[in-house]
């Protein structure tokens, strides 16, 4: 899974929606974009496939287990990074295993035979400088980590023993529920950030809520151990883990100790998403949270990442939050009724939803929801100009140079668009298709995607 939006960035799984709030946070999270655009048929001869070459973005080889390792390598820089995403997310969950995803983000840091507590595992990277993190998505569950260069074999031992040995034990299995049920709490008492949750889950079928990657009250008290471990045997197979490393190291040194360190990693196919539900979801949700303003979101499923019309789509969400900014014009600088306004585009493989959201003092909320309407209705009934596209265009294509700074972010960025389309393709595709975009294309799918049918308008209130 993956979230775009013309603006700030949160780190990590279900906690790294990236959302647009107006000029205080002025960028798009280009990496992200990179891998919701891309088409499933890049031809063969874009690839990487295995070796490694100076005109290779990376190489992508494939162990005879399925395992797939992707390698950007980024000399001088001294450090590497690491991160081994698990096609384990929110969305191959059941009725029998809703909320395993949170779980296995928490009890995957809870120790391993040779590491047995939470703090050995940290402690383990930390000590030599390093960071560690585990996160649950909507698609997949990532450890990723940077070190310094020498220190790979290290983090490359550490992320595969949680991979591979993680105890999983029944007093930690109970320990983590009370735990994710506080989280839980915090969550629904921040209504900025649960308004995300309320407003994916129902434009994607699910409105009592029981598919979040971070959980839900319901099946988090629900789940059982055994049902647990089950899912974490299905789910981790060979054939459902991605290694993308990025950095100063080599493919040829890394790749044989990576085929180590997984040897033993029962050898498993890739798994397919759990479908969505087809159902028309509600016109208007709404619920009480937090205690000072009024959330909203406008809400509209998309189609999947693979779709030809993906890039019009980021375009026309840039428009709308970062690049062009228009929600925050109109309702915040000419009218004053917003804290904050912008865009977020959810993008998966097989669906997306793209959210345009405010918050507001309460007795504007019917006011606002109205506004985030008519700006959906205004790039339905006349195209943006080719000055708002351009600009638009500009903003995420530059953006990406700041976003892919980082090993962390590269190494990420491989692996999600992996995750996403069975092969990762390569970034340059990516900047063809945004700047292939015209005025027409933006409206054409507004028109689509944004009729007000399809709408779904979210609004939590305070108590």
């Amino acid at each position: 899974m993956t979230r775009t939006s013309p603006g700030w960035s949160r780190p990590g799984g279900w906690r790294g929606r990236q959302r647009e709030w107006g000029p205080r946070w002025v960028r798009l999270a280009p990496l992200v974009a990179l891998a919701l655009l891309l088409p499933a048929g890049v031809p063969p001869a874009a690839r990487a496939q295995g070796k490694y070459s100076p005109e290779a973005e990376f190489s992508r080889d494939v162990l005879p287990s399925g395992l797939v390792v992707l390698v950007e390598q980024r000399p001088g820089s001294g450090l590497v990074a690491l991160q081994v995403s698990l096609l384990a997310g929110a969305r191959y969950e059941d009725p029998d295993t809703a909320s395993a995803a949170q779980f296995m983000e928490q009890l995957l840091q809870d120790g391993t035979p040779t590491r047995p507590t939470r703090r050995d595992v940290q402690r383990a990277i930390t000590s030599r400088g390093g960071d560690l993190s585990v996160s649950a998505g909507w698609e997949t569950v990532q450890l990723s980590t940077e070190v310094a260069s020498e220190d790979f074999p290290l983090a490359l031992d550490v992320l595969s023993d949680m991979v591979l040995h993680s105890t999983f034990s029944r007093e930690r299995f109970e320990a983590e529920r009370e735990l994710i049920l506080q989280n839980l709490a915090e969550r629904e008492d921040t209504p900025a950030d649960f308004l995300y949750d309320v407003a994916d889950a129902t434009a994607l079928g699910d409105p009592r809520l029981r598919y979040l990657p971070s959980g839900s009250p319901e099946t988090v008290e629900a789940l059982g151990y055994d049902a647990l471990l089950g899912y974490r045997a299905r789910q981790v197979v060979s054939g459902n883990v991605i290694v993308a490393i990025a950095g100063d190291t080599r493919r040829d040194d890394v790749l044989p100790q990576v085929q180590r360190a997984f040897a033993t990693l029962p050898v498993g196919p890739r798994s397919t998403p759990r479908p969505l539900p087809q159902t028309q979801p509600p016109d208007l949700v709404e619920r009480t949270a937090g205690s000072e303003q009024s959330n909203l979101a406008v809400a509209v499923r998309t189609p999947g990442a693979a779709s030809p019309e993906r890039a019009a789509l980021v375009v026309l969400s840039a428009i709308l939050g970062g690049g062009g900014q228009r929600l925050y014009q109109e309702i915040r600088d000419r009218r004053g009724l917003a804290y904050g306004t912008g865009t977020s585009l959810l993008q998966m493989r097989d669906a997306g939803v793209l959210l345009a959201v405010a918050g507001t003092e309460p007795p504007s909320t019917d006011v606002v929801a109205d506004l985030l309407r008519t700006e959906l209705a205004r790039l339905r009934d006349e195209p943006p100009s080719a000055d708002e596209v351009a600009q638009s265009i500009s903003y995420i294509v530059d953006g990406q140079i700041v976003s892919l700074e980082t090993n962390s972010a590269r190494a990420s960025d491989l692996a999600r668009r992996e995750a996403l389309y069975g092969v990762a393709p390569p970034r340059a595709e990516f900047l063809r298709q945004i700047e292939a975009v015209r005025p027409e294309d933006v409206q054409a799918a507004a028109r689509r995607y944004l009729v007000p049918e399809r709408l779904i308008t979210v609004e939590l209130r305070p108590d």
